[in-house]
């Protein structure tokens, strides 16, 4: 498994700018996916480089456990990101949000909050607590987290409304003893 590479005739010369300023001609586009190719000789995409933790020797994929983590009971998002410690590796955290909670910031009793609000993320809570209690069943040994906190709601960023782990990184680096460099 590595980063999926292109090229081909097709391929852009550059940024204009770039060739403007006399720079190389691209040669490769790194899309920044993770892929593989199968026994059929198909590309298997199974996610994006940067979202890659990376604690000790051991490269953490959050978008291949993500998915089994939010079936665990109680869970309706979970999110794992890295905290970049002194040392060079990162702090696995697992964000996770209730469920009857939606992404637009409704919760189940009908309350509101403002979606676009920085979420509360606190550590301790009974969620947390449970699933902390859970992960070894769904996640392979070197994912697991050092440390399973709830969020009100999980941000999300650009067009895709994926997740928007910067601003988790962010919010949680307080709470694993580590600040954001």
């Amino acid at each position: 498994m590595g980063e999926l590479v292109l090229t081909g005739p097709s391929l852009m010369a550059g940024y204009l700018a770039d060739l403007d300023a006399g720079g190389p001609r691209a040669v490769e586009h790194r899309t920044g996916d993770l892929a593989y190719q199968d026994a059929e000789g198909r590309i298997v995409l199974v996610g994006r480089n940067r979202d890659m933790i990376i604690r000790g020797t051991v490269n953490i994929y959050p978008g291949l456990f993500e998915p089994r983590l939010r079936e665990l009971p109680g869970v309706a998002n979970a999110v794992l990101v890295g905290v970049p410690v002194p040392d060079g590796d990162e702090r696995v955290v697992l964000v996770v949000t209730a469920e009857g909670v939606t992404a637009a910031g409704a919760t189940a009793a009908g309350g509101t909050r403002d979606a676009d609000a920085a979420p509360v993320v606190r550590a301790g809570t009974e969620l947390a607590r449970a699933v902390a209690g859970q992960v070894a069943q769904v996640l392979d040994h070197g994912a697991l987290p050092d440390l399973v906190v709830e969020a009100t709601h999980v941000p999300v960023a650009g067009r895709s409304r994926k997740p928007d782990r910067r601003a988790l990184v962010s919010l949680v680096s307080s709470l694993t003893g580590t600040v954001r460099a």
